[in-house]
């Protein structure tokens, strides 16, 4: 119990390692779905982050290019920036917090019976790793510590993965 209390006292002060307007720009690149879904395993993709309407808020436009091509158009409002606190505007109505810790933007969200943990972060090798990895919010098991019932883990299954890498290419008005 003394461990758990010292990880939460610990990441309640963690700190941004830059932050996401470091990563300003147009990222183009590849995803992959695993399994497959609809019939599409591989997809182009591309990530322009420039500038948002308000003041240190970043306009987050990202493009699938599959069948049907799917545009999203959100935007990152700084909270709490000194703290890496972020809310993803999707403008319709879905406010996503997110957190930047050590140069990785980490937003966790559930819906419709889904938990993703996106995550966004740009290596050694400048490109930008976007990962959206889905699970079902009802775990499909929960065990506990031997002698102490009170600390249990749940684990939850998951549906879908997705991997994207994506590279920067070039400052883009839009």
């Amino acid at each position: 119990m003394i461990r758990a209390a010292l990880i939460a006292a610990g990441l309640a002060g963690v700190a941004a390692a830059g932050t996401p307007a470091d990563w300003i720009g147009t990222w183009k690149g590849q995803c992959k779905l695993t399994p497959a879904y609809q019939g599409v395993e591989r997809f182009a993709a591309s990530l322009t982050i420039a500038p948002g309407s308000a003041e240190g808020s970043l306009r987050w436009k990202l493009i699938y290019e599959t069948p049907s091509r799917d545009v999203r158009d959100y935007e990152l409002v700084p909270v709490d920036a000194a703290a890496g606190h972020y809310v993803i505007d999707e403008k319709n109505g879905l406010l996503l917090d997110s957190y930047m810790a050590d140069g990785v933007l980490y937003a966790p969200f559930a819906i419709n019976g889904m938990l993703i943990m996106a995550t966004y972060d740009v290596g050694d090798d400048g490109v930008m790793t976007a990962n959206m990895p889905s699970f079902g919010t009802e775990p499909v098991r929960t065990t506990c510590l031997e002698g102490q019932p009170e600390s249990c883990a749940q684990s939850f299954a998951l549906n879908r993965a997705q991997h994207c890498r994506l590279s920067k290419v070039a400052m883009s008005k839009f």
